[in-house]
């Protein structure tokens, strides 16, 4: 077809006949199916492909997402170990290393790390995911007053 003499090159009908010999696989016959249609036909099952192909992928980051589980599973250690963990309402629920499972739910839990002589460090806690941390204690000095730091997430 590339042929600089005209006379070599082969006409639009030759290119056609022998297009129209080659059957690519999965598709069929090209013959059967008329000129005007061969685009629409490839084009249909592109898009059904691409389709199938995005809810595959969309499958699979929807489980990837899933939480696994349906608990969480809080874990505090401080340095030096040993100190009271209390809730909100000022009751001790244990002593570092503390260790806490729950229901995964939708909410936070506010908890407070003491221990005589250290400084009183103050925990957000989020219910819906799991949380690992070791809590190095601030020792007083004279001077300081044992108030609660800020909110740690």
């Amino acid at each position: 077809m590339l042929a600089k003499e005209p006379g070599l090159r082969p006409s639009m009908r030759e290119v056609l006949g022998a297009l129209r010999q080659i059957e690519p696989s999965g598709f069929g016959p090209l013959q059967d199916i008329p000129p005007s249609r061969i685009g629409l036909e490839l084009g249909r099952r592109a898009l059904l492909g691409f389709g199938a192909l995005c809810s595959v992928m969309i499958a699979a980051l929807v489980l990837w997402l899933w939480p696994d589980s349906q608990t969480v599973t809080w874990h505090l250690d401080s340095i030096p170990s040993g100190a009271e963990v209390v809730n909100q309402s000022g009751q001790v629920i244990g002593r570092t290393p503390w260790e806490e499972v729950r229901a995964r739910d939708i909410g936070h839990k506010e908890l407070r790390v003491r221990l005589s002589g250290y400084r009183t460090e103050a925990l957000l806690l989020d219910s819906g995911r799991d949380y690992k941390r070791s809590l190095r204690l601030t020792k007083l000095d004279e001077s300081s007053l044992d108030s609660p730091r800020s909110i740690k997430r």
